[in-house]
C-alpha cells in the first residue's frame, strides 16, 4: 500500500509540474499578442483624449481669439477633462504645441503618430529634467565630488538612466537598427568648465543628438 501511495504522489507531481510547464508555455505564446492588443486599445483611448483636449482648446480660442500661454492651455485642460492627472491613459508625456493656425494642442510623447516628432519631444524634454537633476545633484554634493555616472529622470511615466561618458555614443539611428543597444538610451558629456555640452537620447525609432551652441542632429531631424 505504502509503495502505491507514493506511485500516486509521484504521478500527482508529475503532472503538477506538466500543468505548470503547459502554463507558462502558454504564456509565452499569447504574452505578446496581448502586450500588442494592449498598446493598440491605449493608442486608441490615448486618440479619443487627445481629440477631446484638442477640442477645448479649440473652443477656448473660438471663445477668447487669444492664443494664450502653455499655463492657460494647462488651466483649459483641467477644466476640460478634470480629475484627470494625465491625459493620456499610459501616462505618456503630453506637450502643447502651436499649430499652423497658431493654437495650442496636445502631443502624446507616447503615442504620437510622427514616430521622429515623439523622438524630437521626449529627447528635448530628457535633456532638461537632466540639467535640472544634474545641477541638484551638484548643489547638494562635496567639492571633489565626481560626475555621477548615472542620472535618472522620468520620461513617459518610466526612469531613463542619462549616463555619463568621456566620448560620444556611435548612435546614428534608432536602437533597433543599432547593434548593442536596447529600448530607450541616454548620455550626456561635459565641457572644461563642468557645464553639459553633449546630449544623445535615441528610442527604438530614432535617435536626436544636442551639442552645446549648436542645433539639434539626428536621425530625428533628418526627416
Amino acid at each position: 500500500m505504502t509503495k502505491l501511495k507514493n506511485c500516486h504522489g509521484g504521478t500527482a507531481r508529475i503532472l503538477v509540474i506538466l500543468s505548470v510547464l503547459i502554463l507558462v508555455m502558454v504564456a509565452i505564446i499569447y504574452y505578446p499578442a496581448w502586450k500588442a492588443f494592449r498598446f493598440r486599445s491605449e493608442c486608441i483611448a490615448c486618440q479619443q483624449a487627445m481629440k477631446t483636449a484638442t477640442d477645448g482648446l479649440r473652443i477656448e480660442y473660438l471663445v477668447t481669439f487669444d492664443e494664450g500661454s502653455i499655463k492657460d492651455a494647462r488651466k483649459t485642460l483641467n477644466e476640460v477633462m478634470p480629475a484627470r492627472d494625465d491625459i493620456c491613459p499610459a501616462h505618456g508625456n503630453v506637450y502643447l504645441l502651436r499649430n499652423d493656425e497658431g493654437i495650442l494642442e496636445p502631443v502624446c510623447g507616447l503615442h504620437n503618430d510622427d514616430a521622429a516628432r515623439r523622438t524630437r519631444l521626449n529627447a528635448s524634454y530628457a535633456g532638461n529634467k537632466l540639467a535640472e537633476a544634474r545641477k541638484d545633484i551638484l548643489e547638494k554634493a562635496g567639492k571633489d565630488d565626481p560626475e555621477p555616472e548615472k542620472i535618472t529622470v522620468t520620461v513617459n511615466n518610466k526612469p531613463l538612466e542619462c549616463v555619463y561618458v568621456t566620448e560620444e555614443v556611435p548612435i546614428r539611428r534608432g536602437t533597433s537598427t543599432t547593434s548593442g543597444y536596447d529600448g530607450v538610451v541616454a548620455f550626456y558629456g561635459t565641457g572644461e568648465k563642468g557645464e553639459i555640452n553633449y546630449f544623445l537620447y535615441a528610442d527604438e525609432n530614432y535617435c536626436a543628438v544636442w551639442h552645446e551652441n549648436e542645433e539639434w542632429t539626428g536621425s530625428a531631424y533628418d526627416n
